[in-house]
């Protein structure tokens, strides 16, 4: 596809992609930033895009992922925040209670436990942790949530009230 065929396909959209991007993300500077993704996307696949029969409806849709992907990314940040308050509330606590370490609970966690927490605490992804353990990805899930499932058990079954 031609740059002059690109401006005539694609940015008529720019307005209602931009509408449509802002709410569903309810943010002007992210649905610009949504906006201008996709049509970076766009023209890196400008070779293909003469193949494309709909051009709204392929751009509203790929558009609908891009504003996924940013909502999930808000939301895994603003998760972690969440752990880390509680980890931090964790530490404060008084010594004299005999809550043991964090090492100590995970010690004492099924060794696929173990070793699935420990890599995904070092920072691994999922992608990679199944690339090296051979797990398929929903098996990698339901091993983290049992495994923090577990870890609260313990967490709270040694803590003195």
């Amino acid at each position: 596809m031609t740059a002059e065929n690109f401006k005539r396909h694609f940015l008529p959209l720019k307005n209602k992609l931009y509408d449509t991007a802002l709410k569903k993300l309810g943010n002007p500077a992210e649905a610009e930033d949504a906006v201008q993704t996709l049509f970076l996307k766009l023209w890196q696949q400008r070779d293909k895009l003469d193949e494309i029969k709909n051009h709204e409806h392929y751009c509203l849709t790929s558009l609908r992922n891009i504003c996924i992907d940013r909502w999930r990314q808000v939301q895994r940040y603003e998760t972690c925040e969440d752990i880390s308050d509680i980890v931090d509330e964790v530490y404060e606590q008084p010594e004299e209670q005999d809550t043991p370490s964090i090492e100590e609970m995970i010690a004492k966690l099924p060794e696929t436990q173990q070793r699935i927490l420990t890599m995904h605490l070092l920072g691994c992804t999922n992608a990679e942790i199944e690339e090296l353990t051979g797990m398929s990805p929903t098996t990698i899930r339901t091993t983290l949530s049992r495994a923090r499932k577990r870890l609260r058990i313990i967490y709270f079954a040694n803590r003195k009230i």
